[in-house]
């Protein structure tokens, strides 16, 4: 069994996976140790050295037309170049469709919404039902908030309105003693400061 996978290693051309077939067996396991390091652990380093010199590099470089991509932007534009190949080759597709296939695909695309728009529909519903739910919850949450804001307000005017008829009593009994006048124009001062 060994040398089949050997074999097949060797013709799928991958055979730095060699020495870990043969460790996976028990051939001379400090040789095959040393391989693995040799063709798998030390190049997989370098990669990383690579990327990671690539990154701070792309980081100081720059050009007429921009900034040296670093990897992870070479990576994201892989991904787009891909999508926008598999999108080329769905159009080229597309474009070689026969009528009569156009057609069903179209019937089959039609159906599929068709059974989709049920289920589109429990779903508005279903958000209709959240949001009146929320709203009755938020209503709930506001009532007593709202009570509670007027009471005070109202308090609040009461304290005002009583704090203006203390500073009139205060001003109607103002003798000319000038700690007794700072003392009204103090508490005069803080009625404005509260209101």
């Amino acid at each position: 069994m060994k040398y089949k996978i050997i074999k097949a290693i060797d013709v799928a051309g991958l055979n730095f996976l060699t020495p870990i077939v043969l460790l996976c067996y028990g051939d001379e396991p400090t040789v095959q140790i040393k391989k693995i390091g040799q063709f798998i652990v030390v190049p997989l380093i370098v990669i990383v050295l690579f990327l990671g010199f690539w990154a701070v590099i792309s980081e100081k470089v720059q050009t007429k037309s921009g900034k040296l991509p670093d990897p992870v932007l070479t990576a994201e534009a892989a991904d787009s170049l891909m999508i926008l190949h598999v999108r080329s080759q769905d159009k080229e597709q597309a474009y070689s469709v026969s009528d009569d296939q156009r057609e069903q695909l179209l019937a089959s695309a039609q159906a599929e919404l068709e059974a989709i728009e049920p289920e589109e529909q429990r779903a508005k519903e279903r958000v209709d039902e959240l949001e009146a739910a929320f709203n009755r919850k938020i209503s709930d949450l506001k009532a007593p908030l709202e009570a509670e804001r007027a009471e005070l307000t109202a308090a609040a005017r009461e304290a005002k309105k009583t704090r203006l008829e203390g500073l009139k009593t205060r001003a109607e009994t103002l003798s000319a003693d000038p700690a007794q006048r700072e003392a009204y124009l103090q508490a005069f001062r803080d009625h404005n400061d509260l209101s």
